[in-house]
């Protein structure tokens, strides 16, 4: 796996007076889907800006109901091989959050890149490389905390207004109750453009004395 491709964070203090939350939801074994996830990776390592990027997992690129849907899941081994990756991610972020993402990529760059089939002894060999608990892991994967908490982040999908993937919701910490969801041309270039934008808009709003929010309204919570 390519070197620039790997999960960095910048450490965010939350206390701080101005941050980004971006939101990216994925199929993760979508190529447009990893390859809008490599690029949200590149902006986050090169961004002068605080951003902060949480990644979640969804097993089609479109939001169906649960139960139909995983019903269905079972006589299509993409679905089938989705569902199980996107849970395997989930259950790692039980162990750490970037311990988590660089697994996906991992998993990503295994099932995608190299073609690699889907199953269980390979996702086993992923995670040991990636040296997570993989007992701990199994216990997690097996559970039904999983999927209940993975049933959680298909009904904050919906609250997003996300029905198609991939999207990327980007939330400014100067007023939690705006954001903007990005649903095509979601790529570095797009968003180091956007950050700008952001930017020159807080230090207009600084010389006016204003206070009218650096993210134009685009979705309400």
């Amino acid at each position: 796996m390519d070197d620039s491709m790997r999960f960095r964070s910048k450490p965010i203090n939350h206390t701080d007076e101005h941050y980004f939350d971006l939101f990216l939801f994925v199929n993760p074994l979508d190529t447009n889907c990893f390859q809008v996830e490599k690029e949200i990776l590149t902006f986050v390592n090169e961004a002068p800006q605080h951003v902060s990027l949480r990644i979640f997992c969804y097993h089609d690129t479109e939001l169906h109901a649960y139960d139909e849907q995983m019903t269905a899941s079972y006589a299509d081994f993409n679905l089938m091989a989705n569902y199980q990756v996107a849970l395997a991610f989930k259950t790692a972020a039980l162990q750490g959050k970037h311990v988590a993402n660089r697994l996906l990529l991992s998993m990503q760059h295994n099932f995608i890149e190299n073609r690699k089939r889907c199953q269980d002894e390979t996702v086993k060999t992923i995670i040991r490389q990636n040296n997570l608990d993989y007992q701990m892991w199994l216990d997690g994967f097996t559970s039904r905390y999983i999927r209940k908490d993975y049933q959680k982040d298909i009904q904050l999908m919906r609250e997003m207004n996300v029905t198609t993937l991939p999207a990327l919701i980007i939330s400014d910490s100067t007023n939690a109750d705006i954001a903007i969801k990005i649903e095509h041309h979601i790529n570095a270039e797009t968003l180091h453009q956007l950050f700008n934008y952001f930017d020159e808009t807080a230090r207009q709003c600084e010389c006016n004395n204003t206070h009218e929010p650096s993210l134009k309204i685009a979705w309400h919570k």
